[in-house]
């Protein structure tokens, strides 16, 4: 089950047909509270990393989630980052609870800077992460694609940045593809002189790439922040040394 599946399946009547599946995306969201919040070093003598989960749990039972209700995530990224947030805020109210407690001051002070900069920085991964999702669905479902059909020249091109990915994602492995360029009965020199066809056939494409995704900032198809998202997730696709053989 998906994070976004589970998230939508808490919108369910937890009726005996449906019961089954919404125990399922009950486990799995907790599931994803705890790995969002045992990194955290929690200051309060009163609630652990537990308390915590079951706090931000319990909130999001009671909002119930319902399919295409405008706001909600729509996407794993999305709903990660929406509970990135709601432990984050669970974890400052506690810590403002505790500062009302007798003996402390009245007036809230700032968490303790360890935790708000690891509050912070879980943020900042969870943007982080959506926004290089967001920017691969953009490549390879709208950049890529237009290129390939702009021609035999930007189909090939097309075809190289996709066999790319999939070295970069191990589904494929450089030997093999060089061995199929060279064909099975080449020599030592004929498996050199393929691997050199493939490296400047890789350089092309990427060059091309570039170019369009510069292409696409010039004329304001994509923002200069999403540009450089889009550059970090081309220098992805460079083969990196002897790593790609395998």
């Amino acid at each position: 089950m998906t994070l976004l599946e589970a998230f939508r399946a808490l919108g369910l009547v937890a009726e005996p047909t449906q019961r089954a599946l919404y125990e399922s995306a009950c486990e799995r969201l907790y599931a994803e509270l705890q790995d969002l919040v045992r990194p955290l070093r929690l200051t309060s003598p009163d609630e652990g990393p537990e308390d915590i989960c079951h706090r931000v749990f319990l909130r999001l039972v009671q909002s119930r989630p319902r399919s295409g209700r405008t706001g909600d995530p729509a996407d794993d990224q999305q709903v990660r980052a929406y509970l990135a947030v709601a432990v984050r805020n669970a974890v400052r109210d506690l810590h403002r609870r505790g500062r009302r407690r007798p003996g402390c001051p009245e007036a809230p002070a700032a968490l303790p800077p360890n935790l708000e900069d690891e509050l912070i920085a879980t943020e900042e991964r969870e943007a982080c992460t959506r926004a290089l999702a967001a920017a691969e669905h953009l490549l390879f479902e709208v950049i890529v694609p237009e290129m390939a059909s702009d021609g035999e020249a930007g189909a090939r091109t097309a075809k190289t940045i996709r066999l790319l990915r999939d070295i970069r994602d191990r589904r494929q492995r450089m030997a093999d593809i060089v061995q199929e360029e060279a064909n099975p009965e080449a020599s030592e020199d004929g498996y050199r002189r393929a691997r050199n066809r493939l490296d400047q056939r890789f350089s092309r494409a990427l060059r091309r790439l570039y170019a369009e995704i510069e292409r696409r900032r010039e004329r304001a198809a994509v923002s200069a922040d999403q540009a450089v998202v889009l550059h970090r997730l081309a220098s992805s696709l460079r083969l990196r040394g002897a790593s790609e053989e395998r």
